[in-house]
């Protein structure tokens, strides 16, 4: 479960409006930020918290929470 979902997650940058650069994760099927449904599936590496996370298109990725 974890492979495929780390397989199609894509990392986005772009400037807020704080003007710092920042990261996000982005299905790859889809290309786009799209509304998200978490599942049960997390893991804790160093102080990030991942959860797999379920697109609209009905695929999964990767979600870094900080």
């Amino acid at each position: 479960m974890w492979d495929s979902a780390y397989n199609n997650t894509k990392r986005i940058s772009f400037i807020n409006k704080y003007n710092i650069k920042c990261y996000v994760q982005i299905c790859e099927n889809c290309n786009k930020i799209t509304k998200n449904k978490p599942t049960r599936e997390m893991q804790i590496i160093g102080n990030c918290r991942q959860n797999i996370v379920e697109c609209s298109c009905g695929l999964t990725f990767v979600e870094d929470l900080y």
